[in-house]
């Protein structure tokens, strides 16, 4: 049984149609990853699994259960948690209040939700900025920030939208390392968007494509990365050429 399954679905808003009858599945400790062009419904795919945005059709079903247009909470205390594209911290609370939040999603007493922010924050290497106020970060460690806030949920399923955006080439490297403890250590299942392609491809089990909100590949990103309509749509042939050699 899948961990994920979304089953034909389709968002628009007014006469734009953001995702058209979009199905995938997402096996238990697959790493699965979406590209595709500016535009092509990406974060609305993710905003309409994660119950930000209502589905006008179609279906998810997480762990064997419907949760099709459930409110966020729900959907986080059910075993998903995300990351945005702009980072959403609250700026005048320390790193480790910030954590707390995501602990509180399963914890009730504040001493339990501050223990568990602690680890997460020891495992996330951020222990030593923990009394840093957001703002007071640069966008890396944010990044970070808002990444082990959604850890700090306990999830099943990691949802990350371009978490490697804005990085330095060393900091997409150490991003990429952590991710792959996650995924190793924590035994998470992580759904991924990203534009970095050489981080994307070599991290993905399995890479779906979308342009103009249809999913349009999938497959391995060997596959992919060959596919002419991927290579039209989004790669390019320079990308195409230097997976040859």
């Amino acid at each position: 049984m899948s961990l994920l399954t979304v089953a034909n679905l389709t968002k628009a808003f007014g006469g734009l149609v953001a995702n058209r009858e979009v199905s995938f599945t997402l096996a238990e400790g697959e790493i699965l990853g979406i590209i595709g062009p500016n535009g092509a419904g990406k974060t609305c795919l993710f905003n309409c699994i994660t119950g930000f945005l209502q589905v006008d059709t179609g279906t998810v079903h997480f762990q064997g259960r419907e949760i099709t247009n459930q409110p966020p909470h729900a959907i986080s205390r059910s075993g998903i948690a995300r990351t945005f594209q702009l980072v959403r911290a609250m700026p005048d609370m320390t790193v480790l209040e910030n954590v707390m939040i995501g602990a509180f999603c399963r914890l009730e007493h504040t001493d339990a939700a501050r223990e568990k922010a602690l680890d997460v924050l020891r495992f996330t290497g951020l222990l030593e900025k923990r009394d840093v106020r957001a703002r007071e970060l640069p966008i890396a460690i944010q990044k970070r920030m808002e990444l082990a806030r959604a850890l700090a949920t306990d999830p099943k399923l990691l949802m990350l939208d371009e978490v490697m955006s804005g990085l330095t080439g060393q900091e997409t490297a150490e991003a990429v390392e952590l991710l792959k403890r996650i995924h190793g250590q924590c035994e998470i299942t992580l759904l991924l968007i990203e534009h970095v392609m050489e981080v994307i491809m070599p991290l993905s089990h399995r890479v779906i494509v979308l342009d103009q909100g249809v999913k349009i590949a999938e497959g391995l990103p060997s596959e992919i990365a060959n596919t002419p309509r991927v290579i039209e749509a989004y790669l390019g042939e320079k990308y195409a050429r230097s997976q040859k050699h």
